[in-house]
C-alpha cells in the first residue's frame, strides 16, 4: 500500500510536469514572411531615379523570455530605374539580419511586435546592355540596421496575419556628386528606404 502511495505521487508530478512543459513549448519558435515595397529616402540620385520593385523578408525565431524573440531572417529588395524601359537597369539588395522583437499583446486578437534587424547588405547592379566592367562600380555592399514595427491580427491561435512598417539604413556611398552638373545635388553617405509590408506569421 505504501509503495502504491509512492507510485500515485510520482505519477501525480510527472503528469504536472508535462502539463507545465507542453505549456511552456507553445509558441515557442516563430517564422514570419513580410512582402512589400521599399520606397527610396536618402540622396539624390537613389531616391530620384530608382523605383520600387518588390520587398520580401522571412525570418524564424525562438522565444527565449517571456515575449522576448530573438532570432535570424534574410531580406531581398528589388528596385528598378524610373526609365527602365529604356535602361532595363535594375538594383538587388540582399541581407542577412540577426533580429529581435518583443510581442506585446494587446486587448482581444491585436498584437504589437517591434523588432531590431542588424547585418550586412550587398547592392547588385544589373543592366543587360551595359558590359560587366562597366557596372561592376555600382555594387556596394556595408553594415545595415532595420527597425520596424508590426500589428497584427490572429486569425487562430497559432496563425496571424498584419501590417510592418520598417526603415532601413545601409552605410555605404551611393551615387556621384560630380554627375550632377546642372544643379547642387549632394549625395547621402549612407542608404535608406522605407518598407511597407504585410505580414504572415505562424507560431509553433
Amino acid at each position: 500500500m505504501k509503495y502504491f502511495g509512492w507510485c500515485f505521487l510520482l505519477v501525480l508530478i510527472l503528469n504536472y510536469a508535462d502539463s507545465v512543459y507542453s505549456q511552456e513549448k507553445l509558441n515557442i519558435y516563430s517564422a514570419t514572411l513580410k512582402l512589400g515595397a521599399p520606397i527610396p529616402l536618402s540622396g539624390y540620385t537613389f531616391k530620384t531615379y530608382w523605383c520600387p520593385s518588390i520587398d520580401a523578408d522571412i525570418s524564424g525565431m525562438k522565444r527565449f523570455n517571456n515575449n522576448l524573440f530573438a532570432g535570424l531572417s534574410f531580406d531581398y529588395s528589388l528596385f528598378h530605374c524610373r526609365w527602365i524601359h529604356q535602361l532595363k537597369s535594375s538594383i538587388s539588395i540582399v541581407n542577412p539580419n540577426i533580429s529581435i522583437g518583443y510581442d506585446i499583446i494587446l486587448s482581444g486578437r491585436f498584437s504589437v511586435f517591434p523588432d531590431f534587424s542588424w547585418g550586412y547588405s550587398w547592392l547588385i547592379f544589373s543592366n543587360p546592355v551595359t558590359p560587366s566592367k562597366y557596372t561592376r562600380p555600382y555594387n556596394e555592399s556595408g553594415i545595415s540596421i532595420k527597425p520596424g514595427l508590426s500589428l497584427s491580427y490572429s486569425l487562430k491561435k497559432e496563425f496571424s496575419i498584419g501590417l510592418t512598417g520598417s526603415y532601413k539604413v545601409i552605410f555605404t556611398r551611393f551615387g556621384n556628386d560630380e554627375i550632377i552638373l546642372y544643379d547642387v545635388k549632394n549625395e547621402a553617405d549612407f542608404i535608406s528606404y522605407v518598407n511597407a509590408c504585410v505580414n504572415f506569421r505562424k507560431y509553433f
